[in-house]
């Protein structure tokens, strides 16, 4: 009985676990790389940063116009450290390095609700508004003759 609870808990670890994404963002130069990012919610954003560079989240305003004040409540990674953030709203996240902001080291985690396949041509006649990936499925009317 033991073993087969031990399997289950193992088998739903890893259905659960399985779907999500790491993507990791590095640094080059005054750079990070990449500087943008489209992630899923449920996926895992590790920064991988040297000693002279640390991601701190500020809010739009800010990133706009490289300043380095950080978002309430937002991540806030010190320099030379690996750490990993995991969204928890489908939103855009801007980012910064505090030291060069200024020179132009900013970076863009857009995250979209979870993936949803469907034919997303709003001018098909089975257009799915919900959907954010295309799965090659658009119906239309009229002529499909060459």
């Amino acid at each position: 009985m033991k073993l087969r609870l031990h399997v289950l808990i193992v088998l739903l670890f890893t259905f659960f676990t399985s779907f999500s994404q790491v993507h990791t963002i590095n640094t080059v130069g005054n750079t990070f790389s990449p500087d943008t990012v489209t992630i899923f919610l449920g996926d895992t954003i590790e920064f991988v940063l040297p000693s002279n560079h640390n991601a701190v989240e500020v809010d739009e305003t800010t990133w706009l116009v490289n300043g380095t004040t950080p978002a309430i409540n937002g991540f806030n990674f010190g320099f030379g450290v690996t750490s990993n953030f995991i969204p928890d709203s489908a939103k855009i996240y801007y980012y910064v390095c505090a030291l060069h902001a200024s020179m132009g080291m900013k970076g863009v985690i857009i995250v979209n609700s979870v993936p949803i396949y469907g034919c997303i041509d709003p001018t098909a006649i089975n257009y799915n508004p919900l959907a954010n990936i295309d799965n090659g499925s658009c119906l239309f009317y009229g002529c499909t003759d060459p």
